[in-house]
């Protein structure tokens, strides 16, 4: 890499270590490479000799004359004691060992003489400018940092890409792997979200979506390649096993209302680009979707990620807990750590309140294990850098102000929206969207009609209705009219009767609480179970009655 491209924050930091003479240096990558050649440019730069250790080559002298292989006739350098008697060499002044596979040394029976030849070694080259770097992958944390020695060890979490430094890697794969013979389809704005899109990939994986990006779209870097970017990131979240990659093909079209939810969207889409932070805006953390069962709340947050052209990554809080002590608290942890390796992205969890359920009771029985996940989960809510935008859904917000009320505490939310039962205008969008995705033209049916009769009716049950009128068109070998769907209408109960209390108090609460996600507020009485009878019973009359004249 072209060394004037080097992230500045890392050079400055790693080199004030060595130049302190830090003994120990711990850090966690899985990009050995590119921690190697940063440390070669700072020993480069501090005039130090520098030596390479792995388990099967041994020690190399990358930096320091002459450039060789280090060998002897009476010690194999390759075992992990023999290593540590190399740097006691007193030939050896001025020098960095970074040592690339020494951390299963910690698990070995022989553990107690490797952690106390560490020591020795510590005490031995205090006053020799030697400093001992190791390189360890992030998912082998757990025990790499001895208890004997955590006082001796200074932990860095070796950063990811920059901005900058994929702008660098993109152009040089257009200049080394096509000759520059690829056409670059891309605005500023575009090019922008396809870098974004692969902040979070070590540099391999980034040159490898590049690549692969421009191949499958005919040697062209088009928007489209976002998507190809996205996937890359799909296969990180594959293999952590705690959170789940979701498909992001929903359009803002297959949104019916919510018309100011859909505006904060598009508002925000452009608060990521580096021309907004430096203009000293701030990228939005997250919102809360609190609302009816069926009207669109997770539905919403597969378009977010869409339209922003992010990876969703779905969390469920309940598959956080573990038997073992302490493996809740780590798969927390864990799963957070993985959505900021790959951030930009949207990490949603789906109906909060039941995975909050169990981790804000003060009487859990677990020794306050429920609490601990919990604090977490909002501290890291609150003080995260990584542009990991958090969206959370809510069916129950009862539940949430009466067990979690730090939760809704200003600075976790940037925006709490309330997602009511469609009014309806937006059921007429909702009739109109599902009769597109089943191949039919919504102009052929009385939309007005069928939105006005389905008062109560979330979008789910809209959904439904849809589907079963299809069906049973198909099965009677006729065309799909608007009285099959009328009669479908009438066959199924709607969310508003069967959850009245809850929606009126849902509704009291959202009022002084939350914005509403719709223009027009729905002010549509909800009717009783005993009132949807009588009018179920009056439009089955006449429906019978009209099919009887005909």
């Amino acid at each position: 890499m072209d060394k004037e491209n080097l992230n500045k924050e890392i050079i400055k930091t790693l080199s004030s270590y060595i130049k302190s003479f830090y003994p120990l240096i711990y850090i966690y990558s899985f990009e050995e490479d590119r921690v190697e050649y940063y440390i070669e440019f700072i020993c480069e730069k501090l005039k130090r000799k520098l030596y390479i250790w792995d388990i099967v080559d041994g020690y190399i002298c990358k930096l320091g004359s002459p450039k060789r292989k280090i060998t002897s006739d009476n010690i194999d350098y390759r075992d992990y004691e023999n290593c540590l008697y190399f740097i006691e060499d007193k030939n050896n002044q001025d020098s960095v060992f970074l040592l690339k596979d020494f951390h299963p040394a910690f698990k070995l029976n022989s553990y107690d003489r490797i952690v106390r030849k560490i020591k020795n070694v510590i005490v031995s080259i205090r006053d020799s400018y030697k400093s001992i770097v190791f390189t360890i992958p992030p998912n082998c944390k757990k025990g790499s940092v001895p208890n004997e020695l955590e006082k001796e060890i200074i932990i860095y979490d070796f950063p990811l890409i920059t901005f900058e430094e994929s702008q660098y890697h993109f152009k040089q794969t257009v200049l080394e792997s096509f000759g520059g013979d690829v056409k670059i389809e891309l605005n500023n704005q575009e090019q922008q979200r396809l870098l974004k899109a692969a902040l979070g990939l070590t540099e391999t994986e980034m040159k490898n979506s590049f690549i692969r990006a421009a191949v499958i779209n005919n040697y062209s870097y088009k928007p489209e390649c976002i998507n190809t970017i996205l996937e890359e990131k799909k296969q990180i979240i594959k293999k952590s096993g705690i959170l789940e990659y979701y498909p992001t093909d929903v359009s803002l079209m297959e949104v019916g209302g919510l018309e100011k939810l859909k505006k904060w969207l598009q508002d925000n889409i452009t608060m990521f680009d580096k021309e907004a932070q430096e203009n000293g805006c701030e990228p939005p953390k997250g919102i809360l979707l609190v609302g009816v069962p069926g009207c669109g709340k997770s539905l919403t947050a597969k378009t977010l990620a869409s339209f922003w052209k992010m990876p969703l990554l779905r969390f469920d809080l309940g598959a956080v807990f573990g038997s073992l002590v302490g493996e809740s608290e780590a798969n927390m942890r864990k799963a957070l750590e993985i959505a900021e390796s790959i951030a930009p992205c949207v990490l949603w969890v789906d109906e909060i309140e039941k995975g909050l359920s169990g981790m804000t009771s003060a009487i859990s029985g677990d020794s306050g294990t429920s609490q601990r996940v919990f604090g977490t989960l909002i501290s890291w809510m609150q003080e995260r850098q990584k542009p990991v935008f958090f969206i959370a859904t809510a069916n129950d917000i009862k539940r949430i102000s009466e067990k979690a009320p730090e939760l809704l505490r200003s600075g976790r939310f940037d925006e709490i929206f309330f997602i009511d039962l469609p009014n309806q205008k937006e059921r007429f969008e909702i009739f109109s969207i599902h009769l597109k995705k089943r191949k039919e033209d919504p102009s052929n049916f009385d939309l007005d009609k069928l939105a006005k009769i389905t008062s109560g009716y979330s979008g789910s049950d809209i959904e439904q209705i849809i589907k079963d009128a299809k069906r049973k068109s198909y099965i009677s070998q006729k065309k799909l009219t608007t009285e099959i769907i009328e009669e479908t209408v009438h066959e199924r109960l709607p969310t508003g009767v069967t959850m009245k209390e809850t929606i009126e108090e849902m509704r009291k609460w959202a009022e002084s609480r939350a914005k509403f996600a719709s223009i027009d507020i729905n002010e549509e009485k909800i009717k009783s179970l005993e009132e949807y009878e009588k009018t179920k019973n009056r439009l089955r009359t006449r429906i019978i009655k009209k099919s009887q004249e005909d």
